[in-house]
């Protein structure tokens, strides 16, 4: 899909059955309008404790010169992220407020992970925020630096979701659960430092294009062993897009019936029984 807006409407038509992906502007606009999306099971999570899988990494020169230090020296500065209204803006969006900062004090820059290297590399923007391994990248080509401090997690903040179109959450309950029983095994099968199971890591370089090697290098995602959603941190991020004003509305939404937890209750009620 080239955009957001189309994963919306092929999810609300039952034309696409699941996105892989974050809940955004355009997920709680969707919502607001009473199209149905099902947020079903967090995919992914910050760590309750060290670097977050989100680069916060410097272009060089910068940091060679003592010009930029941590996100306390950002204001004016380019700072990059992938789009407006998502996850990545909303994680740059908290780690400045620990500097006291917010995205007005900086220039945002848009730009695609890749094109983040890039940008560093040929001095357009001056820090990227971005998801691994991209930051590792631009460390391993010398052209930027990890502000390890403002790469200190936010926290074990849900960064993506499972999110079922209605039809099939509701309308094929049975090949929803089986798909979640399959993806909750995998999830607790990638726990700990998963890159050094060289079947594991095989997989992954094969199905995401980045080599084992660099992997290991990189910070890591990390995987839930349990697939509740949090509806109380969709409601905070609703609260943070809309002070953003990237929302559509003024009265914030009740998203509850927008998440479903019993298909993954089920799943793993299954997957266990099983001793898995």
């Amino acid at each position: 899909f080239q955009s957001t807006a189309d994963v919306v409407s092929a999810l609300s038509t039952g034309q696409l059955d699941v996105s892989v992906g974050t809940v955004s502007a355009g997920t709680f606009n969707a919502w607001q309008r009473g199209v149905k999306m099902i947020v079903v099971a967090p995919t992914s999570v910050y760590p309750a404790e060290g670097l977050m899988p989100t680069s916060v990494v410097v272009r060089k020169d910068l940091w060679d010169s003592g010009q930029i230090r941590s996100l306390a020296d950002a204001r004016g500065r380019r700072l990059a992220v992938n789009a407006r209204g998502n996850i990545t803006e909303y994680t740059a969006w908290l780690i400045l407020g620990r500097r006291g900062l917010g995205l007005e004090d900086v220039n945002q820059q848009i730009l695609p992970f890749p094109d983040q290297v890039a940008g560093l590399a040929n001095g357009s923007i001056d820090i990227m925020v971005a998801s691994e391994p991209f930051g590792t990248v631009a460390i391993d080509q010398g052209v930027g630096v990890r502000l390890e401090e403002d790469q200190q997690t936010i926290g074990p903040i849900q960064f993506t979701h499972f999110i079922f179109s209605e039809q099939f959450a509701d309308g094929r309950a049975d090949a929803a659960t089986r798909f979640l029983v399959a993806s909750l095994r995998a999830s607790r099968e990638l726990q700990g430092d998963w890159v050094k199971d060289p079947q594991l890591a095989q997989l992954l370089e094969e199905q995401i294009g980045f080599k084992q090697e660099l992997l290991a290098r990189s910070v890591l995602p990390v995987f839930p062993t349990d697939f509740t959603v949090r509806a109380e941190e969709l409601m905070q991020l609703q609260e943070a897009l809309m002070r953003m004003g990237h929302l559509t509305y003024s009265t914030p939404l009740d998203v509850r019936p927008f998440v479903n937890t019993a298909l993954a209750d089920r799943a793993r009620e299954q997957l266990e029984a099983r001793g898995r």
